[in-house]
């Protein structure tokens, strides 16, 4: 435990850290940074997480069907829980809680999922959705725990991307006929007929193993993948790192065309914009963008269509407008979590927000939107200038980058309950962690003001949805 966690509250708002007089948690924070942050985890606990990750994105079972009734994921889930029990236990504790505020709402998450259906009188239907809910509740506290450095982040990161890079490969593989992984690509009938034949035109969109078995999902991974490796290429490294780090951006942004994911383009387009604002400024990423967009657009076909009046865009539009529909029905606890896609013959909102919105009421929406949004806005508040350490000001560029990527992919896509969306939340968390020890006033812990801020973030989202689908629902 560091002389940080011992202060209370009151002493930590006595602190100034906008003076000019030196700051004594900035100074003991640049003395010792590493042996005070590394001591909570062990180097076997944090590679224990690092295989339950692998385990989890790669899925042996559907790579190698001998090992589909093997407890591999649960065996690693178990070997971390036991490497990692000290400091994941410790995140309960109520002075941590306060100063993670994304943990509480994670935890809302899961128990407004249970309370959705336990308000219907569907108890077996709750407890199935609090045993679904807890597998991304269980891996994010693991990631709190095991990445407790900056330095495990960058290698968490660097991980990452080697786990992306495998996904997209095993699916680019399997597309082109070179490997059998259980994975056929998905096809999609197109909204225009092919000129050859006079029949509607069929498009055949990259999938891969496990998890990542829809063009949209590989679509995210590739973005993720691309922007993580982004990062380690920044690093101070040789050429022949370099040189791989590049090849891997080649092979994702290979494998994220051939997804023809308009939902991926967008949050492209989101992650890459962040990423130029924040590096170069507005002024510069807008002259870049006004070069580039136009022939990338060109040479994008499906990816760069955004016309929602017609085809998937409006049908998920008009899934939107039946996700309000129902909303009414119950809008304080929601129709239940995981019921709306039973009305929809099995379509799920295709959207995140409001998929939340619809099955857990205002509540569980609330709760959603405002743990994205408290990533995003934590992220934002904590400025270069207030944070000394080079490592952490660069970490919080890319990280706002991934976050605006996939909160923008998850407006076209519903992800509510996935373990990898609740990974994005774990690595704000606990970078929020390391920036406490420069700046504790601009990071932002549970009171009653956070509450109001995450109401008003919950209204504005609800009013911009529904202006959105009123104006574009044909």
């Amino acid at each position: 435990m560091t002389w940080v966690d011992s202060m209370s509250p009151q002493d930590i708002d006595a602190l100034d850290v906008d003076s000019e007089q030196p700051n004594p948690l900035e100074a003991d924070a640049q003395r010792a940074p590493a042996k005070r942050r590394t001591k909570s985890a062990s180097r076997w606990g944090y590679a224990s997480f690092v295989l339950l990750t692998a385990v989890l994105f790669l899925r042996p079972g559907d790579i190698v069907p001998a090992l589909d009734a093997a407890p591999v994921y649960l065996a690693s889930l178990v070997l971390a829980l036991v490497m990692l029990r000290r400091p994941f236990l410790a995140q309960l504790q109520i002075r941590n809680l306060i100063r993670r505020p994304i943990t509480i709402l994670v935890f809302g998450v899961m128990f407004s999922a249970i309370l959705s259906q336990v308000v219907h009188g569907d108890h077996a239907s709750a407890i199935s959705a609090g045993e679904d809910c807890l597998k991304f509740v269980v891996y994010y506290l693991l990631l709190v725990a095991a990445i407790d450095s900056p330095e495990r982040l960058r290698s968490f990161l660097a991980w990452l991307a080697v786990f992306a890079l495998v996904v997209c490969g095993l699916g680019l593989l399997n597309y082109h006929g070179l490997i059998n992984v259980n994975a056929p690509p998905y096809m999609e009938q197109q909204d225009y007929n092919d000129p050859d034949t006079g029949q509607p035109a069929v498009l055949a969109r990259l999938v891969s193993v496990g998890i990542f078995n829809n063009p949209n999902d590989v679509s995210r991974l590739a973005l993720f993948g691309i922007l993580a490796c982004l990062y380690c290429l920044g690093l101070k490294k040789s050429l022949p790192r370099r040189a791989m780090w590049l090849g891997m951006i080649a092979v994702m942004a290979y494998a994220m065309v051939l997804t023809y994911s308009r939902g991926g383009t967008l949050a492209l387009l989101a992650g890459i914009g962040a990423l130029g604002i924040l590096k170069f400024g507005r002024a510069r990423t807008v002259m870049i963008a006004a070069i580039l967009m136009p022939v990338a657009f060109l040479i994008s076909g499906r990816m760069s269509n955004f016309d929602a009046s017609t085809g998937t865009a409006q049908e998920r539009i008009l899934l939107w407008r039946d996700a309000f529909d129902d909303m009414k029905s119950s809008p304080i606890f929601g129709i239940g979590a995981g019921e709306f896609g039973l009305d929809e013959g099995g379509l799920v909102a295709h959207n995140s927000f409001m998929q939340v919105y619809t099955e857990m009421g205002l509540i569980g929406g609330t709760i959603f939107t405002g743990a994205f949004y408290l990533a995003l806005w934590g992220l934002w508040r904590l400025k270069p200038e207030k944070m000394s350490d080079p490592q952490l000001r660069r970490q919080r560029l890319y990280l706002l980058a991934i976050v605006s990527a996939a909160v923008v992919g998850m407006f076209s896509s519903t992800r509510s309950f996935r373990v990898d969306t609740y990974l994005l939340l774990g690595m704000v968390t606990v970078f929020t962690g390391f920036a406490f020890e420069f700046a504790p006033k601009l990071c932002a812990r549970w009171n009653f003001q956070l509450i109001k801020r995450l109401i008003i973030a919950s209204i504005v989202t609800l009013i911009v949805f529904n202006l959105y689908v009123r104006l574009e629902a044909q």
